[in-house]
């Protein structure tokens, strides 16, 4: 998948896209007024979570 470094492991995967759900989570929460920039960081990492769980369901994980 692209990417996604060869030689990551499932684990390192689950790990990485945990990290990357919470930064989304807490940069979402933020009560400052939102801005094209932050609409995109928020959209670049939203794209990052659903590359990642598509990778991790094409290695066989739920």
């Amino acid at each position: 998948m692209a990417g996604i470094p060869a030689g990551m492991s499932k684990a390192d995967l689950r790990t990485f896209l945990e990290e990357l759900q919470r930064v989304y989570r807490e940069y979402f929460n933020m009560k400052v007024h939102k801005t094209r920039d932050d609409l995109t960081i928020l959209n670049n990492l939203a794209r990052s979570i659903s590359q990642l769980k598509k990778a991790l369901q094409e290695m066989g994980e739920s």
